[in-house]
This record gives structure tokens, sequence and C-alpha cells, in this order.
């Protein structure tokens, strides 16, 4: 696994923390909107702690999904190309945001 996949993993996994926290006090009868960004990150990264193994295997597959189709950029998706198994690469196809215009050199 990749340095971009873990740390995409970890965004991902982090923001998923803080949506559960914000669900959570909504359904307590609470508003996020009356707590401090910072608790509810404190909340976050506690929920995070707790539930890293229900939350990673997820936000792995999310940030590799994310990765391989460009939409991290596209020397990303080609690092992760090159080091996966040429299994795994004959299931993924990089789209171009080319159009076709513009592969054709026409001017």
């Amino acid at each position: 696994m990749t340095i971009q996949v873990v740390s995409a993993a970890h965004a991902l996994a982090a923001m998923r923390a803080r949506q559960h926290v914000k669900d959570q006090l909504k359904r307590q009868g609470l508003k996020p909107s009356h707590y401090s960004a910072r608790e509810i990150g404190v909340l976050a990264r506690e929920y995070l702690l707790e539930h890293r193994e229900d939350l990673m295997p997820e936000a792995i597959a999310r940030a590799q999904a994310m990765i391989l189709s460009g939409v991290l950029g596209k020397r990303a998706a080609r690092e992760l190309c090159a080091k996966l198994t040429t299994n795994e690469q004959n299931q993924i196809e990089l789209k171009s945001t080319s159009s076709a215009v513009q592969m054709s050199g026409a001017e």
C-alpha cells in the first residue's frame, strides 16, 4: 500500500468519523452548529480510535478507487497502477480527461 493510499484513507476515515459524530448529535436532538469544530473534532478522534477496524478498510478501498479513477491526479493513479499486480492492472482503466479533438492534434 502506498503512502498516497494511506494518507487519503486516513483523511476519509476522519471525515466519516466527523459525519458520524454530527449524525449522533442530531439523533440526540442537538444541533451540531452549537458545537465548535474543535469539540466535534475531539469527539470524532475518539470515535475513530474506537472504531478504526470498521472505518479503515472501507476508507482504504475508497481511497484506492479515487486514486485509480484519477480524482486525486493522474500521476498518483499511474504510480499506484505501477505498483499493482498484473491481475489488478488488467481490471483498471485510467480515464483520460482530454477530448478526442485534443488527442487527434486538431487545431
